[in-house]
């Protein structure tokens, strides 16, 4: 998908040509099915090898800290981080997007939810 910027004064000049293209990597850091399998190395090359120069790393705040007001899951984050790394080391921008709608579940792994507006 191209964007474009426009301007009175110049021409059109593709965002792409700026930014380079980018790819969602969502859904692989738990946040829409409670997995814990993060992206592998040869997905990122894949991606990396299609032209993709920008990420979005999308993931719930639950998954990075279950316990509002502690500690960051240690796994998570070295996940994220390591993805990161990759990516980054690759020459690829990345976007850390804490997703979660404005909303945060208190009881983030247990049942009832008790979803607060937190924005």
């Amino acid at each position: 998908m191209a964007f474009f910027v426009h301007s009175l004064s110049a021409p059109a000049v593709s965002a792409e040509l700026l930014f380079g293209r980018g790819v969602n990597l969502v859904g692989n850091h738990g946040f829409y099915s409670h997995s814990r399998i993060w992206a592998t190395d040869e997905g990122m090359k894949y991606y990396l090898d299609k032209g993709m120069r920008v990420f979005r790393l999308a993931f719930g705040w639950e998954w990075i800290q279950p316990r509002l007001g502690r500690d960051l899951d240690p796994t998570v984050f070295a996940a994220i981080e390591r993805e990161v790394d990759f990516l980054t080391c690759a020459g690829a921008t990345v976007i850390i997007d804490v997703h979660n709608f404005m909303r945060r579940d208190l009881n983030f792994d247990r049942e009832p939810k008790n979803e607060v507006i937190i924005g």
